[in-house]
């Protein structure tokens, strides 16, 4: 997602103010919503290196695809 203005980054809390010199970039997150548009998953990490849990992830998307599927 673009998010050029910085909307999103400041409303989930997850702005750098300053790192290695760039300011106002987003640190590494997901967040999962549901249809209501309810966060059911968040992980964050102030580490750029570190990538989220992606089989977790898979599994939260493929656990709502079920309860809210028709």
């Amino acid at each position: 997602m673009s998010d050029f203005n910085k909307e999103m980054i400041t409303k989930y809390g997850v702005i750098r103010e300053n790192i290695l010199g760039l300011k106002g970039v987003a640190k590494r997150a997901v967040f999962i919503l549901d249809p209501k548009g309810v966060i059911v998953y968040k992980w964050v990490s102030d580490n750029p290196g570190i990538e989220p849990p992606y089989e977790e992830v898979i599994r939260i998307v493929d656990e709502l695809s079920r309860k809210y599927s028709p």
